[in-house]
């Protein structure tokens, strides 16, 4: 697959860019302008083609790791000849600093290596409108070794737009209290394609919207910042990552829902780490985690949010029982819960349902009305009997009974809920989430 989808892309790019020499002079202007536009497209797609091929690998357990000697100087070298232009172009200082203790080469895999230092690099430049960056290669500054061998560390500063001092100030005020507090940092998933694709004004909407989301979602206390373009760092205080983790799936629901004017086919989503502050942590600690873990769910997929895969108080899946004679309606709801993180079980009637019930606890049961050998009704009277703590919505095919009847029915039994199909996702799933909180 790799193969046919690179072959025709590379050649794209070769004959673009022997026409953009032009060696016989005979491309006026607007040809050649033309030509830039499509070599630079196909160099996009090429890159997220690979990127799409990288992550398939990586999904799949067939991404491979090539060590090689690596020699520091080439390192330096490439970082020199690729980005001082940009740099200076914003009147940027690069500087290289190389620890003279180190030695010549190590080993690792220098594809990886040039794509991290790209990714870095990129960035650096893209959100310092001053100052400097600096490329450093040092020894790791713990002594401690790793198989006896000490690590050498590249790390790229900058003087860019960083954490805003006032979200510094809120996290060191909140340090000093006993009580919680998390941290929610995320970005927007292929934002950059959302501007290139639709224009600036587009994203800028986009910003917009994420904005308006976010003030009305969170409370006053609740401190947002913003860094990098399309990063944003929250700061919910007094706040267990338990119900931090509440907050921020909402927001991500919400953010998802977002409608664009003349563009309804772009969906938007984010991708984010959450991370609760532990005793003892320094404010750079707490901040390099939430960060490794919004670079973990962008690796994992994107549109999702990561938290510390050692907190005991990291989100449980919810336990949902659907209950319905119709195979088709059954395996469909099962694949959206799923989608939406639900684990789900399933029954084909109202007899079956209890069976599972004897030796399965639920949090929500999704039940028809209308089945062969116990309905909706009975199967419900005899679990209200049992537990009246279960969540239940009631689901109906419409057009069979009138719906005050289903109403009054599902009121008299107990039931949180009814739904009418067909429903679309958002329907059910704000149901769900409002009797589940």
């Amino acid at each position: 697959m790799s193969h046919e989808l690179r072959t025709p892309l590379n050649s794209l790019l070769i004959f673009t860019n022997n026409l953009l020499k032009d060696k016989d002079k005979n491309l006026h202007e607007q040809q050649l302008n033309s030509l830039n536009i499509i070599h630079h497209n196909g160099k996009d797609l090429l890159k997220l083609v690979n990127e799409i091929l990288d992550l398939a690998k990586i999904e799949s357990g067939k991404e491979t790791v090539i060590i090689e000697k690596i020699y520091i100087s080439d390192i330096t070298f490439y970082v020199d000849d690729l980005f001082r232009i940009s740099a200076e172009s914003k009147n940027l200082t690069l500087l290289i600093i190389t620890d003279p203790g180190l030695p010549e080469y190590f080993f690792s895999d220098r594809g990886k290596v040039v794509k991290i230092l790209n990714n870095l690099m990129s960035n650096a430049i893209k959100f310092t409108s001053k100052g400097k960056i600096i490329v450093e290669f040092k020894y790791q500054t713990s002594d401690e070794k790793v198989n006896y061998i000490r690590p050498i560390v590249i790390s790229i500063t900058d003087s860019g737009i960083g954490i805003p001092e006032h979200l510094h100030q809120s996290i060191y005020n909140e340090q000093r209290y006993a009580h919680p507090f998390t941290l929610f940092m995320f970005d927007i998933d292929s934002f950059k394609s959302i501007n290139d694709s639709f224009g600036h004004i587009k994203g800028d909407e986009v910003l917009v919207k994420i904005a308006d989301i976010l003030s009305n979602s969170l409370r006053k206390s609740d401190i947002i910042g913003r860094f990098g373009g399309d990063e944003f760092l929250v700061l919910l205080g007094d706040t267990a990552i338990d119900i931090a983790i509440g907050v921020v799936e909402k927001i991500r629901d919400k953010i998802r829902r977002i409608q664009l004017i003349d563009t309804p086919e772009l969906t938007i989503t984010i991708s984010g780490g959450i991370c609760q502050h532990q005793r003892n942590n320094t404010q750079k600690t707490l901040i390099s985690t939430v960060d490794a873990l919004l670079y973990k769910a962008k690796l994992n997929g994107k549109n999702r949010i990561e938290s510390e895969e050692n907190n005991d108080l990291r989100k449980i899946k919810k336990q949902i029982l659907i209950v319905d004679d119709n195979d088709e309606f059954r395996k469909m709801l099962k694949d959206i819960l799923e989608i939406l993180k639900f684990s789900v079980i399933l029954a084909e009637n109202g007899k079956k349902g209890l069976d599972i019930l004897k030796n399965n606890s639920v949090d929500l049961i999704i039940c028809d009305v209308l089945m062969p050998e116990m309905d909706g009704f009975e199967f419900i009277d005899i679990i209200r009997k049992k537990d009246k703590k279960v969540k239940v919505i009631i689901t109906t095919g419409g057009g069979r009974i009138d719906a005050s009847t289903y109403l009054t029915a599902a009121d008299e039994l107990g039931a949180d809920g009814i739904i009418q199909k067909p429903f679309s996702i958002e329907e059910i799933e704000d149901l769900i989430n409002e009797l589940l909180n």
